[in-house]
């Protein structure tokens, strides 16, 4: 009963999130890259169009964006340090530490437990990750955690600047 009464949480705290309001200014937008074994895309389509996240625009933690699905956003400081923050389950009694606040990771392996933390509440849906990145632009540390978000069943958005 807990468990069901838990999910329920998430997805009212969620819900509000659900209809497309991407941050856009006029610097830069918010950008879904390509998923793997979406309605859209085959993995193939997906893996070739995998790079376009390489155009990230650099910018700050974005507070004010909000995620279409259950989900969270990373972002890779100036040192390659990993936050979590935006957790959608920051509303939730008991939410892990990269719910309730921002939360620095050890790598992107680390990725898997916040990914795994909020995938019980997806019913259905992809989990939507915003990356953003002080930096922008192709790193290491960018490219580690497209390496641990690229699957079908995550959403992952990045800002880029109008073309």
């Amino acid at each position: 009963m807990l468990t069901l009464l838990t999910m329920g949480l998430a997805a009212l705290s969620c819900a509000s999130r659900r209809e497309r309001n991407p941050w856009e200014s006029k610097r830069q937008h918010v950008v879904e890259l390509p998923r793997p074994n979406s309605e859209t895309f085959t993995f193939e389509e997906a893996q070739r169009r995998r790079s376009e996240i390489l155009e990230m625009a650099p910018s700050g933690m974005l507070y004010e964006w909000e995620n279409p699905f259950v989900g969270f956003s990373i972002h890779i400081d100036a040192q390659g340090v990993l936050t979590v923050y935006n957790s959608c389950l920051r509303d939730l009694p008991g939410a892990p530490p990269h719910g309730r606040e921002p939360h620095v990771l050890s790598g992107a392996s680390d990725l898997r437990g916040v990914v795994e933390s909020h995938s019980r509440f997806l019913q259905g849906n992809p989990l939507g990750v915003l990356v953003t990145s002080t930096h922008g632009g192709a790193s290491t540390d960018l490219l580690g955690v497209v390496g641990e978000l690229f699957m079908p069943s995550i959403q992952i958005y990045y800002p880029r600047t109008p073309k």
